[in-house]
């Protein structure tokens, strides 16, 4: 084989195996438990809370639809201290940018949501979402 059909084979593998490993990137970052997992700790990141998402559906391109979204204070038990409860939540999600590690949300439809406030019985005026 000559040194010009060498240097053309290692170019086609270095070639294929860039392709492929996008491949497989794209793949790993549409399944639910990676989006899951990414953008249920950075919304707790941002609200102050616990965000729990119970399942996610890759719909396409870059939307997904989250199931069950509940936030919850940090500091409150029991039902007082579910703030909010989303049924469905259709999200546009940045996918290059989730690959680097960064959440970002580019657009968001929100049904069957619940937005509870409770006060806490022994203190006057102290609401639950003054804990986040």
């Amino acid at each position: 084989m000559s040194r010009t059909r060498r240097w053309v084979h290692r170019i086609g593998m270095v070639i294929a195996l860039l392709m492929l490993t996008v491949g497989v990137m794209m793949w790993v970052v549409t399944r639910s438990w990676f989006i899951t997992g990414r953008v249920a700790p950075e919304l707790s990141r941002r609200l102050g809370g616990e965000v729990t998402i119970t399942n996610s559906v890759y719909m396409g391109g870059d939307r997904f639809e989250f199931e069950n979204m509940v936030l919850r204070s940090p500091t409150i038990t029991g039902e007082g201290g579910e703030l909010v409860r989303l049924g469905q939540v259709s999200v546009s999600v940045d996918l290059p940018r989730l690959l680097l590690g960064q959440v970002r949300l580019k657009d968001l439809k929100v049904g069957d949501a619940l937005v509870r406030m409770s006060e806490d019985r022994r203190r006057s005026g102290a609401f639950n979402f003054m804990t986040l």
